[in-house]
C-alpha cells in the first residue's frame, strides 16, 4: 500500500505520510472493447496490484502488464511461440484490420503476438485516382504495401512489411491467453506531449523511474484507460507525485473522478491524494523547476509561441 510512500525532497515536518489507499474498496471488473468488438481493455477487479511497464506513451501515458497469473502464462507461451520456426512459413498479407498476426519486432528481431491496426496502401497519381472512382465497382480493394500492427502483449506499434508477418496459429489466439498488455495513465498527471517543449525529457524521466521494474499499482475508479497511482516499492517513490515534483508534469485536476454509484460524493482518500499533488505543483513552480521555468507551463501552440517571443 502507498500511505508508506514519500515524496523526494519533501519538508521532514510530515512525519506521518498521508494515507490515501484503503484495503477494502473494490471495483467491478470493466470490459473495452474496439470497433470490431474485441476486448482491448480489461479493468481488473481489485484496486491494487502489481504492475510492469512495458511501453511509454509520453511522461504520464503507457502500456502496462498485470503481474500475476496471466503472465506467467504469457512467459510459458513466449518460450514455445520463440522455439517456431517462422522463418519457413509464408509471409502474411493480411486483408482486414483487428487481424491477429505473429509479427517479428523490429529492436530484438524476435516473434510476437500482434494485431494489425492499419492497413498501409501503396500511393497513386492524381490521374489514377480519377480513374479509380470512375471504375470503383469493378476495380478490386488495392492490395497493402504494409502494415501497422501492435504488439497485444506489449502496447508498442510498427509498420512491416509482409517478410516480417505471419499467420498466428490458434494455440497463441486470444481465446488460449487474452492479450497481457493495458492501457494506462498516471491519474490526475498531465505531461506534456513528446512534441512539446520538455515533452521528451518528461518521458525520458519517466522511463528512469518505472522501467524494468515491479511497482504497485492503485486503481482509481473510471472506464477505458486505467486510472493508477503508481509507487515503487524499493525507493517508496509515489511516481505521480515524482513527475509534478520534478517540474516534468502538471495536476490534470479536470479529469477528477466522479463519485462511485451510491456514493455522495468523492471518497476521502482521493480527495487528500489530489490534494498532495498539488501541494507539489505549488512547489515546482514556486522554484521555477523544468516546465515552471519561465512561470505557468502554456497548454496550446499560441501560447508556446507568444511565450517564445517574450524571451
Amino acid at each position: 500500500m502507498f500511505q508508506t510512500y514519500v515524496i523526494r525532497e519533501r519538508k521532514p515536518q510530515r512525519e506521518k505520510p498521508t494515507k490515501i489507499f484503503d484495503d477494502d474498496d473494490e471495483e467491478e471488473e470493466v470490459e473495452t472493447k474496439d470497433e470490431s468488438g474485441q476486448t482491448i481493455q480489461r479493468t481488473p477487479k481489485t484496486d491494487q496490484y502489481t504492475v510492469a511497464i512495458t511501453e511509454i506513451l509520453d511522461g504520464s501515458n503507457f502500456y502496462f502488464q498485470k503481474i500475476g497469473e496471466g503472465t506467467k502464462s504469457l512467459g510459458e507461451m513466449m518460450n514455445v511461440f520463440q522455439s517456431r520456426k517462422w522463418d519457413t512459413e509464408t509471409p502474411f498479407e493480411p486483408t482486414e484490420k483487428f487481424t491477429f498476426a505473429a509479427a517479428r519486432f523490429s529492436a530484438d528481431n524476435l516473434w510476437y503476438r500482434a494485431r494489425v491496426t492499419k492497413l498501409i496502401l501503396p500511393e497513386t497519381k492524381e490521374e489514377e485516382k480519377k480513374e479509380e472512382k470512375k471504375d470503383q465497382k469493378d476495380k478490386t480493394k488495392p492490395k497493402p504495401e504494409a502494415w501497422e500492427v501492435e504488439y497485444i502483449d506489449y502496447g508498442n506499434k510498427e509498420i512491416v512489411k509482409s517478410d516480417r508477418l505471419r499467420a498466428l496459429p490458434k494455440e497463441f489466439s486470444v481465446d488460449k491467453l487474452e492479450r497481457q498488455a493495458q492501457e494506462g495513465r498516471l491519474v490526475y498527471v498531465k505531461a506534456p506531449s513528446l512534441d512539446n517543449e520538455y515533452g521528451k525529457d518528461s518521458a525520458a524521466y519517466f522511463k528512469e523511474l518505472v522501467w524494468n521494474k515491479e511497482l504497485k499499482a492503485q486503481q482509481f475508479p473510471g472506464r477505458g484507460v486505467a486510472q493508477l497511482s503508481l509507487g515503487d516499492p524499493n525507493s517508496k517513490i509515489l511516481i505521480n507525485a515524482e513527475m509534478i515534483t520534478k517540474g516534468y508534469a502538471k495536476v490534470d485536476a479536470g479529469k477528477k473522478m466522479r463519485p462511485r454509484k451510491g456514493q455522495k460524493q468523492t471518497p476521502q482518500k482521493t480527495n487528500d491524494f489530489l490534494k498532495v499533488l498539488e501541494e507539489e505543483e505549488v512547489k515546482a513552480k514556486r522554484g521555477h523547476i523544468n516546465m515552471w521555468q519561465y512561470g505557468d507551463n502554456p497548454d496550446s501552440e499560441d501560447e508556446r509561441e507568444e511565450r517564445s517571443l517574450l524571451r
